[in-house]
């Protein structure tokens, strides 16, 4: 017998994805300073001036320059839902690329109200923390899944979700109506 989703809310979330450009450009970065130290050395050998075979590989190095400000990654919005049930809150991103070489996945995070130790109010933000210890199941769009048990790993894992503040208050009320999670306000 199927339980019923007694409310379901939606939200945004920001999840951090890596470049995958920015480890290229790392590495024809060090590739590139690895032939200016060559060059220079080559350059000296010869019996070029210091000062010559200096502003040679200056140019070169210059050229380089703009791969030292690629950053690494980025958070990215993205929606979800949350589906409270009488026992426990399923969050659901139905269609997620981290961008991790994994491909496209659905993440399901069941957390039993007894699991949650704690959920944080951002009102400025507009932002829950719910704080627990999830359950995490993963389906890879290529039909392989993966599970994660943040209880049996005894680890807790913080799900950051973005709601409005009307949305925020109707959802922390019918999470008060079914558990007695400890509650806090950030100010």
């Amino acid at each position: 017998m199927e339980e019923t989703v007694e409310k379901m809310y939606n939200f945004r979330s920001k999840i951090y994805v890596t470049f995958k450009k920015g480890k290229l450009k790392r590495f024809f970065l060090k590739f590139g300073i690895v032939v200016t130290i060559i060059l220079s050395i080559s350059m000296l050998i010869e019996g070029k001036s210091l000062l010559r075979a200096g502003g040679q590989c200056a140019l070169f190095l210059g050229a380089l320059i703009p791969a030292l400000h690629t950053s690494k990654g980025k958070f990215k919005l993205l929606p979800g839902k949350i589906k409270v049930y009488e026992d426990k809150l399923i969050i659901l991103y139905e269609s997620i690329d981290r961008e991790d070489e994994k491909g496209g996945r659905e993440e399901k995070y069941i957390i039993q109200y007894s699991d949650i130790q704690l959920i944080e109010i951002d009102r400025n933000k507009e932002c829950l923390a719910i704080i627990g210890q999830p359950l995490i199941e993963i389906n890879y769009n290529d039909g392989k899944k993966e599970q994660y048990n943040f209880k049996e790993l005894n680890k807790q894992y913080t799900n950051d979700i973005y709601m409005t503040e009307v949305v925020t208050y109707h959802f922390i009320n019918d999470v008060k109506n079914f558990s007695d999670i400890q509650i806090n306000e950030v100010k």
